[in-house]
Protein backbone atom coordinates (compact mmCIF):
# COMPACT_ATOMS: atom_id res chain seq x y z
CA UNK A 1 0.00 0.00 0.00
CA UNK A 2 1.13 3.55 -0.68
CA UNK A 3 0.34 6.57 1.50
CA UNK A 4 0.97 10.27 1.21
CA UNK A 5 1.57 12.56 4.15
CA UNK A 6 -1.67 13.80 5.75
CA UNK A 7 -3.19 16.97 4.30
CA UNK A 8 -3.00 18.69 7.71
CA UNK A 9 0.78 18.78 7.23
CA UNK A 10 0.21 20.59 3.93
CA UNK A 11 -1.99 23.16 5.65
CA UNK A 12 0.79 23.80 8.16
CA UNK A 13 3.36 24.21 5.39
CA UNK A 14 1.34 26.64 3.26
CA UNK A 15 -0.14 28.76 6.06
CA UNK A 16 2.87 31.06 6.34
CA UNK A 17 3.26 31.83 2.61
CA UNK A 18 -0.49 32.29 2.14
CA UNK A 19 -0.85 34.65 5.11
CA UNK A 20 2.29 36.63 4.22
CA UNK A 21 1.23 36.72 0.57
CA UNK A 22 -2.21 38.06 1.48
CA UNK A 23 -0.63 40.66 3.76
CA UNK A 24 1.83 41.72 1.06
CA UNK A 25 -0.94 41.86 -1.53
CA UNK A 26 -3.15 44.02 0.68
CA UNK A 27 -0.21 46.09 1.93
CA UNK A 28 0.84 46.89 -1.62
CA UNK A 29 -2.47 48.69 -2.10
CA UNK A 30 -1.41 51.30 0.47
CA UNK A 31 2.23 51.48 -0.64
CA UNK A 32 1.78 54.22 -3.21
CA UNK A 33 -0.71 56.58 -4.79
CA UNK A 34 0.34 55.50 -8.29
CA UNK A 35 -1.91 52.80 -9.68
CA UNK A 36 0.78 51.19 -11.86
CA UNK A 37 3.14 50.85 -8.91
CA UNK A 38 0.34 49.34 -6.85
CA UNK A 39 -0.43 46.81 -9.58
CA UNK A 40 3.25 45.94 -10.01
CA UNK A 41 3.66 45.37 -6.26
CA UNK A 42 0.50 43.25 -6.17
CA UNK A 43 1.65 41.11 -9.09
CA UNK A 44 5.10 40.74 -7.54
CA UNK A 45 3.61 39.61 -4.23
CA UNK A 46 1.37 37.10 -6.03
CA UNK A 47 4.36 35.76 -7.94
CA UNK A 48 6.72 35.46 -4.97
CA UNK A 49 4.26 33.97 -2.51
CA UNK A 50 2.55 31.88 -5.17
CA UNK A 51 5.86 30.23 -6.05
CA UNK A 52 6.62 29.72 -2.35
CA UNK A 53 3.22 28.04 -1.85
CA UNK A 54 3.72 25.88 -4.96
CA UNK A 55 7.14 24.73 -3.70
CA UNK A 56 5.63 23.78 -0.33
CA UNK A 57 2.85 21.86 -2.08
CA UNK A 58 5.31 20.00 -4.32
CA UNK A 59 7.46 19.05 -1.32
CA UNK A 60 4.35 17.66 0.37
CA UNK A 61 3.02 15.85 -2.70
CA UNK A 62 6.35 14.19 -3.53
CA UNK A 63 6.77 12.47 -0.15
CA UNK A 64 5.20 9.00 -0.01
CA UNK A 65 5.31 5.92 2.17
CA UNK A 66 4.85 2.37 0.92
CA UNK A 67 4.52 -0.85 2.91
CA UNK A 68 4.89 -4.43 1.73
CA UNK A 69 5.05 -7.66 3.69
CA UNK A 70 8.49 -7.02 5.14
CA UNK A 71 9.58 -3.38 4.55
CA UNK A 72 8.54 0.23 4.94
CA UNK A 73 9.66 2.52 2.10
CA UNK A 74 10.08 6.28 2.57
CA UNK A 75 10.09 7.70 -0.96
CA UNK A 76 11.18 11.32 -1.39
CA UNK A 77 11.35 13.13 -4.70
CA UNK A 78 12.68 16.65 -5.18
CA UNK A 79 10.67 19.39 -6.84
CA UNK A 80 12.44 19.31 -10.19
CA UNK A 81 14.33 16.03 -9.89
CA UNK A 82 13.66 13.05 -12.09
CA UNK A 83 14.87 10.39 -9.67
CA UNK A 84 13.48 9.62 -6.25
CA UNK A 85 15.35 8.80 -3.05
CA UNK A 86 14.12 5.70 -1.29
CA UNK A 87 14.84 4.71 2.29
CA UNK A 88 13.98 1.13 3.20
CA UNK A 89 13.34 0.03 6.78
CA UNK A 90 12.50 -3.55 7.77
CA UNK A 91 9.19 -3.75 9.63
CA UNK A 92 10.79 -5.61 12.53
CA UNK A 93 12.89 -2.48 13.32
CA UNK A 94 9.83 -0.26 13.81
CA UNK A 95 9.13 0.11 17.52
CA UNK A 96 6.60 2.94 17.74
CA UNK A 97 4.04 4.45 15.37
CA UNK A 98 2.56 7.12 17.62
CA UNK A 99 2.46 10.67 16.33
Amino acid sequence: MVWCIHWVVLVGKVTVPVVLGAAAFLGSWFASNRILLRLALMLLSILIFGVWTWVQYQNWANDMYAVDDSNLYDITKGILSISAEEEVTPLNRIQNVEV
